[in-house]
């Protein structure tokens, strides 16, 4: 049996277990995906369309870069062209998520139906969280080939973005359950904390987004924008970029007037 392509030329040796080693394969998942369907039918529209690894409101976000794009032919084109035309020859693909969120496993149903769509056989293993981290930290050779993730920031920062989805060291520092590693993107998110000039630094961060993006090791599914509930008299609450991290207010800001 001979192995399709791999286009992974440029990468450290991690990325990406077979057989997302493909990039090709890659690219033809990021346009399989209903996002419409997850960010207004699952996710009720309390998220947004973003282009990873930052997110909207930090340093570094690209916005003239726009989201992988719902096209379902584009798709099939792409995986004829990753050497698996209707999705012949692709062994099945298990998708891994955590159980206890009921909205995950929505969305995990959603991508193995739109991935079906295009010929991709998904089998979906939903298992208790701590089952989850022991699967994702397994080592490329034994995680599973996709599945689902998410990121709170442990500081506000966009090294705190990228590190945890781009750093290509085993046992990771931080996350990256992809395993993704370009030597490129390593170089700039390990300088760009220390340039001191703002353009410089957010021309950095925008070209890491560029490769990321090229790259397709993650499909971003949305944004969280979160909200707060408060009674009118209460003023100097404000959006904050890093909102569910375990804090969210800076309560510096808050005051009260009389009701």
């Amino acid at each position: 049996m001979t192995t399709p392509p791999s286009d992974q030329s440029s990468f450290h040796k991690l990325f990406e277990p077979f057989p997302f080693n493909n990039a090709l394969l890659r690219k033809a998942v990021v346009h399989a995906i209903n996002y419409d369907a997850i960010k207004s039918g699952i996710n009720k529209d309390l998220t947004v369309r973003y282009v990873g690894p930052f997110p909207k409101g930090m340093e570094g976000y690209d916005e003239s870069i726009e989201p992988y794009k719902y096209d379902p032919e584009l798709a099939k084109q792409l995986l004829a062209q990753a050497g698996y035309p209707d999705g012949n020859g692709l062994p099945q693909i298990t998708y891994l998520y955590y159980s206890r969120d009921a909205s995950v496993a929505l969305i995990a149903q959603e991508i193995q139906q739109d991935l079906a769509n295009v010929g991709i056989n998904v089998n979906l293993l939903g298992v208790s969280f701590s089952t989850y981290i022991d699967k994702i930290l397994a080592g490329p050779e034994n995680v599973p080939e996709m599945g689902w993730t998410e990121w709170y920031p442990d500081y506000i920062s966009p090294d705190d973005y990228v590190v945890p989805f781009a750093n290509p060291d085993f046992p990771p520092v931080g996350w990256n359950p992809a395993y993704y590693s370009n030597p490129a993107v390593t170089e700039l998110y390990q300088k760009a904390p220390y340039i001191t000039d703002a353009k410089e630094r957010i021309a950095m961060y925008g070209e890491i987004t560029k490769i990321m993006y090229e790259d397709a090791p993650y499909a971003w599914l949305g944004q969280f924008t979160g909200y707060y509930v408060f009674r009118s008299n209460v003023h100097g609450i404000y959006n904050n970029v890093v909102i569910g991290s375990g804090g969210g207010l800076d309560y510096s800001t808050i005051y009260l007037t009389a009701a």
